[in-house]
């Protein structure tokens, strides 16, 4: 960014912009495989009537909304941009799936729900 002369500011906001337009693409085509499959009994939970449809799509949305700007801020903590992209993706997934469906496992014994209540 500094080489090109680009401000700063125009810079990030440019760059979160096309990331976000590239994210809603890949939403869209996920939707469009949930929809596709939609009549299987595991993708109708994700698309199963319109407000369900909506509510998985504001979901991933607002998943690309929060991890974009985290993923932008610890990459500056990093010299190595191979790094930084399999640092941040292996944080990214262990707390948008380790930890979800750990939970999901705690609130389903039943010795352990409490523990899934304190998560």
């Amino acid at each position: 960014q500094l080489v090109s002369g680009v401000d700063i500011t125009s810079f990030w906001i440019s760059t979160y912009v096309w990331d976000m337009i590239l994210y809603c693409i890949l939403i869209v085509l996920v939707m469009i495989v949930f929809m596709l499959f939609g009549r299987e009994s595991t993708t109708r939970v994700f698309v199963g009537d319109s407000d369900t449809a909506l509510v998985t799509f504001l979901l991933m949305l607002s998943y690309g909304f929060s991890s974009l700007p985290f993923a932008y801020i610890f990459s500056r903590y990093f010299v190595n941009h191979s790094t930084a992209q399999i640092s941040i993706l292996g944080l990214l997934f262990l707390t948008g799936f380790v930890a979800v469906t750990i939970q999901f496992i705690l609130s389903n014994i039943e010795s352990t729900e409490y523990i899934a209540d304190g998560l």
